[in-house]
């Protein structure tokens, strides 16, 4: 029977037409979307397709009874299925236009020119964006001095915000100096040597003060990251025209190395056998796993062979650890055998005579050491134009450069060598000695590029170990994507592990030794396709530290915020703060930490990391410490561990959805940050969120997070009962009250102020006469002491009668904040009924925590996060009942826009300056300056009898003078006509 041109029903494509018939395959053609495709005939009419003509089902009944060869149907229909699929995936796309995720596609290369022609151009426009983008000032502060090096010292700063550069960054430091009486700023190039937490090292030939009492208060620099990838560009450019066959086939043979039906090789003696055995090696070494040990045996085994070795990091505390677990492992080794090049983070090896390079031509050169020392006592002795100085620092410099050559001698000497991937790249003297092995570390977190430049420094065996479940690398510029590929996805490696295939280059270390048992299964299940075991008598280990956080009965859970006031703020800079949600990790990490734990604080953005930070710093004054409870992003946690995590997921309500951070899919991006927060934990790990929330914004079950929220809501969950009246130590810098007995206490702290009080009301304030004018009276009583209150509202409308005159609306009042005196901070107070209003009604607020911090970087941090500073009225209207009370209020009702007629309103520009602009916006765009005219026309208003004389609407609060508008260079500003001329802004009155 002929079947072409009979019409088919599918259950998805709807009506078709049979337009061909070849075989067993006939193609059919859909009306809906005009694709063709094809079905295996006459299977196909069992599964997919029914005919509407009833002779031809007969036909077809017939041709289904035939004998076909079952496993010859079975195949070609799972190869049309294949084809299918990838139709109806492409039509699933472009119907979304866009808004499916895809990863960062892999290209790969048939040569090596080809391989270097696609990065140089990569790395080019990494750099280009880096330069424009680049060259901001940064502040750091209290300086303390570390070290000293040769020519080089070393600098410890603290920073207000977290910074993430890669270690060997070059940065541009400006330093004050003070030659013939006249103060003058110098450049001075320096390394950006770590990044942690909210500290940096900073080395420099620049000696800012060299003793263990130097100071410096502040210091500014730019960051130079872009000349690191130039100098990497130009090893680039080197390589071609060497023949390296590892570097060669790391970027031709990669995927060909894809073992069909072979077993994933697995444990250390495996992995360090195949390194001894093949020419390129892949260690995938998921958290815990020994990676450190492993590679410090590889080392020893290869030191053995007669080879030498150069072992390469992207962080200086990997390398750090390398050259510790080296020294431990083979302490037979011969002076000289084993040394860290460039700058050690570690003060054991620092203060090692055999273990720095630098160190060890020290060691090596007694007599040029103390003649250098004798030198440079003696040159004190002279002015700095004597001729004899002259000679001296002559004499000086020779040494330094004499004890330089011993120390790249002393590398050539030793078997095993270790630096950072910035220092191999920009030192040509270490490119030009001959290694026999190259280990490279870290490597799932550094740049392709990077890796095959340091695999052509290896004459046989090449060595690459990481772990790509965690952080990639960081790429900014959005024409240099391909950058951010990792090599274990390059070279074939995970798409071996998804086919749950072998690889001829890669052995996994598949035990771990870290982490408690459930937390190690969770991680194996979710991001390691459940190849990651827990070595015997992990278990009993880490069970005690599971009592840290009591409340929370399994090794792993969330502390959920569901039902409370919980508001996540978004910053200038795309981050996100939560002040309720911080004030609960923190009480968390707190109560672990007096147990004795030690705890790590993670958030997903600078701003909350921030925030928590100074929290800790705040809590280590009080108890006089230096560091407390470390608290950053995921990327200062890479390779630490601690023995419980906090992880403060930050996003909450008012904000549409949660950032990417927490939800991108796209190369599994979220899934990794979050793995490498989740693993850091030894025995407890706390997730601090709305789950209610995520669960709202549909936060996937294939996300990592997402299968936290869904399993901890079932199993192991602290609720808004217990959280609401945690309990903290005396002696902590946090307080949890009760509704009850907040009141008093709050009004008692605002009585204490002593300069300033700032209060944020959400929506919907509670309803309690008695407190808010117990309230005013103190605030009339602090305004005339002069001390300033600012009061701000969400919507002034909503305020009580008492309070409302007094009050501004701003639209950064979204949590009930009150700081005072910039020393304490109140969260719920005062009291707020605020409901959150989503796409599917309205949230009630069930549970109100009231927390006291008494802390001043906190307190300070919150001010600033929270802008209260800005006190421009944003009110859009005034009520009818209500007289302007506020410059701003009287603007917007007696100011009308020339082109509108709508009223007019003050307004506050990034500069400071303050000026008028329409209600209308932006329907209507008009402006104006704010004039003094207007300014003295709000101050002063006639009598109340009518007469002309003209009275003071509102004094000095200082001395109780009359005000006067000016204007002066940096634009309007009020002053009062006594002698000490106070000054005000215009929001200020």
């Amino acid at each position: 029977m002929e079947l072409i041109g009979l019409k088919v029903v599918h259950k998805t494509f709807k009506n078709g037409v049979i337009t061909g018939h070849q075989g067993n395959i006939i193609i059919v053609k859909f009306k809906e979307n005009g694709n063709e495709m094809k079905f295996l005939y006459p299977d196909c009419f069992k599964t997919y397709l029914t005919l509407e003509n009833s002779n031809a089902i007969e036909k077809v009944k017939f041709d289904t009874a035939s004998k076909i060869e079952q496993e010859k149907i079975k195949k070609e229909n799972e190869r049309i299925q294949r084809e299918n699929n990838r139709i109806i995936s492409e039509m699933n796309r472009s119907k979304t236009k866009g808004s499916v995720v895809k990863d960062t596609p892999v290209i790969r290369f048939k040569s090596y020119n080809e391989f270097c022609d696609h990065y140089s151009q990569k790395i080019a426009s990494e750099v280009a964006f880096l330069r424009r983008n680049g060259g901001k000032r940064i502040t750091v502060y209290d300086g303390r001095y570390l070290s000293r090096q040769g020519l080089r010292f070393s600098y410890e700063f603290d920073t207000d915000t977290e910074l993430n550069y890669p270690d060997g960054t070059q940065i541009t430091l400006y330093v004050s100096l003070k030659k013939d009486s006249v103060q003058g700023e110098v450049e001075v190039k320096g390394i950006l040597e770590n990044c942690s937490e909210f500290t940096v090292i900073i080395s420099t030939d620049a000696d800012l003060g060299h003793s263990e009492d130097t100071e410096i208060s502040s210091l500014e620099f730019s960051v130079e990251s872009w000349r690191l990838l130039n100098t990497l560009n130009e090893r680039l450019v080197l390589l071609r025209n060497k023949n390296n066959y590892i570097a060669d086939a790391l970027v031709t043979q990669g995927f060909n190395q894809i073992e069909y039906g072979a077993k994933l090789s697995t444990g250390q003696e495996t992995a360090v056998d195949m390194t001894l055995k093949q020419p390129i090696t892949f260690i995938w070494g998921p958290p815990g796993s020994g990676k450190t040990e492993t590679l410090a045996k590889i080392a020893i085994q290869h030191i053995k062979k007669g080879n030498k070795i150069l072992m390469l990091s992207y962080s200086n505390v990997s390398v750090d650890a390398a050259i510790q677990r080296v020294f431990k492992l083979f302490p037979q080794s011969n002076l000289g055998d084993i040394l860290r090049y460039g700058y050690p983070k570690d003060n054991d090896i620092n203060e090692s005579q055999f273990k720095s390079s630098f160190n060890f031509a020290l060691y090596l050169c007694p007599e040029l050491v103390k003649k250098r020392k004798d030198l440079m006592n003696e040159s004190k002795k002279y002015g700095k134009t004597d001729p004899k100085r002259k000679e001296i620092s002559k004499k000086i410099r020779e040494i330094r450069e004499a004890l330089a050559e011993k120390e790249i001698d002393s590398i050539k000497k030793a078997r095993f060598v270790a630096t950072t991937v910035s220092k191999a790249v920009v030192d040509k003297k270490l490119t030009e000695i001959p290694f026999d092995v190259v280990i490279f570390d870290e490597a799932s977190m550094s740049y392709i590029p990077q890796i095959i430049f340091g695999a052509s420094l290896a004459k046989k065996h090449f060595v690459c170990m990481g772990d790509y479940c965690q952080l990639p690398p960081i790429v900014q510029g959005d024409r240099s994507e391909s950058l951010s590929v990792d090599i274990f996805r390059y070279c074939g490696i995970s798409d071996a592990v998804e086919r749950n295939c072998g690889h001829k280059w890669l052995c996994m270390l598949d035990i771990q030794y870290r982490m408690h048992p459930e937390i190690a299964n969770f991680a194996s299940v979710t991001m390691y396709h459940g190849l990651l075991k827990t070595a015997s008598g992990i278990k009993e280990k880490r069970d005690e530290i599971q009592e840290a956080v009591p409340e929370l009965k399994k090794a792993y859970g969330i502390a959920d915020l569901s039902y409370m006031m919980s508001t996540c703020i978004p910053m200038k800079d795309h981050s996100r703060v939560n002040i309720l949600s911080a004030f609960i990790s923190f009480a968390l990490a707190e109560r672990a930490y007096n147990n004795g734990f030690n705890v790590g604080i993670i958030a997903p953005y600078t701003s909350q990391a921030g925030l928590l930070n100074s929290m800790a710093l705040d809590m280590a004054e009080k108890i006089g410490e230096k560091r407390t409870i470390p608290c950053a992003t995921v990327h200062q946690f890479q390779g630490s561990e601690q023995d419980v995590i906090v992880y403060d997921a930050t996003d909450c309500y008012r904000q549409t959805y949660p950032g990417i951070l927490l939800t991108s899919t796209k190369d599994n991006y979220a899934n990794k940050l979050f793995n490498v927060a989740m693993t850091r934990a030894r025995g407890k790990f706390v997730a601090v969120t709305n789950a209610k929330y995520m669960i709202d914004k549909g936060v996937k079950t294939n996300l990592m997070f997402g299968q936290l929220i869904s399993k901890s809501r079932v199993e192991s969950g602290v609720d808004g009962y217990s959280l609401e009246y945690f309990k903290t130590d005396v002696d902590s810098c946090l307080k949890f009250y009760r509704q009850a007995n907040a009141g008093d206490a709050f009004l008692d702290d605002i009585s204490a102020a002593n300069k300033l009080v700032y209060i944020d009301i959400p929506d919907k304030p509670m309803n309690d006469t008695a407190f808010y004018e117990k309230l005013i009276r103190i605030i009339d009583e602090k305004k005339k002491n002069n001390v300033k209150v600012v009061i701000r509202a969400e919507k002034r409308s909503s305020l009580p009668l008492s309070i409302r005159s007094i009050a501004i609306e701003h639209s950064f009042s979204m949590n009930p904040v009150a700081v005072i005196d910039k020393s304490v901070t109140w969260y719920g107070m005062p009291w707020s009924e605020a409901v959150f209003k989503t796409e599917n009604g309205s949230i009630q607020t069930k549970f109100h925590p009231i927390i006291r911090f008494a802390g001043r970087k906190a307190s300070r941090k919150i001010y600033g996060l929270l802008e209260m500073n800005k006190t421009t009225d944003e009110s859009v209207e005034l009520l009818d009942e209500e007289e302007p009370n506020t410059l701003a209020q009287y603007i917007l009702k007696h100011e009308k826009c020339p082109i509108c007629n709508k009223p007019m309103q003050m307004k506050k520009s990034k500069s400071g300056k303050f000026f008028l602009s329409c209600t209308g916006y932006p329907a209507c765009t008009q402006t104006s300056f704010l004039s003094v005219d207007l300014v003295e026309e709000y101050l002063y208003v006639p009598k109340p009898d009518g007469s002309k004389v003209l009275v003071a609407r509102c004094k000095c609060n200082k001395c109780d003078t009359s005000l006067e508008a000016k204007l002066g260079q940096y634009g309007l500003y009020i002053q009062c006509c006594g002698l000490n001329r106070h000054k005000y802004k215009p929001d200020e009155i």
